[in-house]
């Protein structure tokens, strides 16, 4: 009877606990590191196919696309030796379905969360864990599509992917986002590719002006500027070009080079000194823009490298320091030969245990001192001389003196002892005021 009232109360309870969902488990986040944006942004080119872009800078970073050769990528900030850009085309960040309340069927979106994480997604993978950037409440978003629980949204302003800077060439320099200026209802939306280049374009206007009125002066051979060009112009812009030839030799070394080794402050030295001179062709000197601007991102990575690269240097310095102070404690030990008792070794009659028991005596009186334990050979030639036993020192209930479970045997000097060489138990007759009652026995 009590069987059949227990069972049916645990097969309901059984098909509760089956009908209840499992607790979602959720992915542990990665925080993006922080890496600022630099005011002397440009457009890179990838010089290599199936390139990797990845969500973080570093090769830990899961892949979220690749980009084959030719690809501009727009660069924002430098870490290291990785790059910060703006997410390529086709590039796509992703979030909680839970967190976004979609608009109708339109592509719209608007977050209800208070805060909402915006995680990297990846053509190439199922990760997505890295945390590029957050959302308050009410911000939208653009939904690309759906993937299980989240929504695929096009990247938000905050958003940014990393590529190795080996893989990408410096094309030219454009403006930051937030350098370029309002030109009126034609102005293209500010921070996009079209309105930075052409605010280059906007700012390299006058100078290409005036070179192609120098151009044409030149050639009427009716204006006075050129009648009277000096030849120390023509050296002037000779020299110019000589140095430019010469960074640039230097500039192709770089990546073959390890960041904190590289010559970058004096090389965004040399490119400013000749951007400040008038005498180079437009076409140099707008790679020499992009080479300063690169450089100056470089600069600050490398100057973060070197502070990390020192502090390391110092830990290890530390921690050099410190071995060597132990190692000299540990040789002012060894010299000093410390030994847990010192004796006369002798065999004993009485064999308790499973290893073989030898007694350690005064060598005045003969008296044991405390026993040994040691299965080792080697114990039985020293039988007869004076020794000192390294090893623990315990209590046997069998045995009415201790016993030392030995790890450690050599001859030893009795005139040493006190004088270099110190021991636990030292025989009463070898201490300078021996105690006047030794608790030995003589047998065994």
């Amino acid at each position: 009877m009590a069987i059949r009232t227990w069972f049916p109360a645990a097969f309901c309870a059984c098909v509760i606990l089956a009908w209840l969902p499992a607790a979602p488990v959720a992915a542990q986040d990665v925080m993006q590191p922080q890496v600022d944006n630099s005011p002397y942004h440009y457009l890179g080119q990838i010089n290599a196919n199936s390139v990797y872009v990845r969500s973080g800078p570093g090769e830990n970073y899961y892949a979220t696309a690749k980009l084959d050769r030719g690809t501009q990528v727009t660069v924002v900030g430098h870490k290291f030796e990785w790059l910060k850009i703006v997410p390529p085309p086709g590039s796509f960040s992703v979030v909680a379905k839970a967190f976004v309340q979609r608009q109708g069927d339109s592509g719209v979106g608007k977050v209800v969360a208070d805060t909402l994480n915006v995680r990297a997604g990846s053509s190439l993978s199922p990760m997505k864990v890295t945390v590029q950037c957050k959302l308050k409440k009410g911000d939208e978003v653009t939904i690309l599509g759906e993937q299980d629980e989240y929504y695929q949204i096009k990247p938000p302003p905050d958003a940014y992917l990393y590529v190795h800077q080996r893989y990408v060439d410096p094309v030219k320099q454009i403006a930051g986002p937030r350098m370029i200026a309002s030109a009126g209802p034609a102005t293209r939306p500010a921070g996009t590719e079209e309105a930075a280049v052409e605010s280059l374009a906007q700012n390299q206007q006058p100078r290409q002006d005036e070179r192609k009125n120098e151009t044409e002066a030149g050639s009427s051979g009716q204006t006075i500027a050129a009648a009277t060009t000096r030849p120390s112009d023509e050296q002037q812009r000779a020299e110019a070009e000589a140095e430019f030839d010469r960074l640039e030799a230097q500039m192709r070394k770089l990546p073959g080079m390890p960041l904190d080794q590289q010559p970058v402050e004096q090389l965004l030295a040399a490119y400013e000194k000749l951007l400040a001179g008038e005498h180079l062709p437009v076409s140099m000197r707008r790679t020499a823009e992009v080479r300063a601007a690169t450089l100056r991102v470089k600069n600050a990575a490398k100057q973060e490298l070197v502070q990390t690269l020192r502090e390391r240097e110092a830990e290890q310095a530390r921690l050099a320091a410190l071995a060597a102070e132990r190692e000299a404690l540990e040789n002012r030990l060894a010299a000093s030969r410390i030994f847990t008792a010192v004796g006369v070794l002798q065999a004993s009659t009485l064999q308790v245990g499973s290893q073989t028991l030898y007694r350690l005596t005064d060598p005045a009186s003969g008296r044991t001192l405390c026993y040994v334990r040691s299965n080792e050979p080697q114990y039985v030639k020293f039988i007869g001389q004076f020794v000192g036993i390294k090893g623990d020192m315990g209590e046997d209930p069998q045995l009415t003196l201790r016993v030392i479970s030995a790890t450690g045997i050599m001859p030893v000097d009795p005139a040493t002892v006190g004088k270099g060489v110190t021991a636990q138990v030292v025989p009463p007759s070898l201490l300078s005021n021996p105690p006047a009652e030794q608790a030995t026995i003589s047998g065994n």
